[in-house]
């Protein structure tokens, strides 16, 4: 809670007039007072509740990164569009990994429907590793899963994609889930 406070602060702060405004600081207040209260309390978590992140931005990146370097089983990834991933340098992640994890490694992919080596220089290397790579024809998400326990979704770039530009007050949310359930959360809304 203390997180989307500070995210919804972070909207107020980029425009001047919010800023200015009593909300920004109540904002800043809130997000303080609930972070100081958890540090007091402690975390009262169940073994196999799930612990949720929010990631913004560039968050996205660093958390592949840590999701990957982590993995001792498995990891697969399903994305929407496999040329940006490689153009946002996401595939490059997979590399050390895949020469650990070789065919525990999985890359679904929705376009583009071939693969060329000469735009997506990474994939000779993760094939070489023995990852195993599908196409399938409309996926539209872009998810880490990681050991069954550690998913990233990715922010949603619909209208930056549809429009060209990125609006005034848009920032690309994602959620990082960690826990026994983070694969059946992920994977249930893509297996109906």
């Amino acid at each position: 809670m203390a997180r989307l406070c500070e995210i919804l602060g972070s909207f107020s702060a980029s425009d001047e007039k919010l800023r200015l405004g009593s909300g920004f600081m109540r904002l800043k207040k809130a997000a303080a007072e609930l972070r100081e209260h958890a540090q007091k309390v402690g975390p009262d978590i169940p073994s196999d509740a799930a612990a949720v992140r929010l990631i913004l931005e560039r968050d996205h990146r660093q958390a592949m990164l840590w999701a990957t370097r982590e993995a001792r089983d498995s990891i697969t990834v399903f994305t929407s569009d496999l040329e940006r991933l490689s153009n946002l340098g996401l595939l490059k992640l997979l590399v050390a990994p895949s020469e650990r994890l070789g065919q525990n490694v999985k890359l679904i992919y929705g376009a583009p429907a071939t693969l060329d080596g000469n735009r997506i220089p990474e994939i000779e290397q993760l094939l070489k590793h023995g990852v195993h790579v599908e196409h399938a024809k409309g996926l539209r998400t872009d998810l880490v899963l990681v050991d069954s326990d550690h998913a990233v979704l990715f922010g949603d770039r619909s209208v930056q994609a549809a429009t060209g530009h990125q609006p005034r007050y848009s920032s690309r949310i994602g959620v990082v889930i960690k826990g026994s359930v983070a694969s059946s959360m992920m994977l249930g809304p893509l297996s109906s």
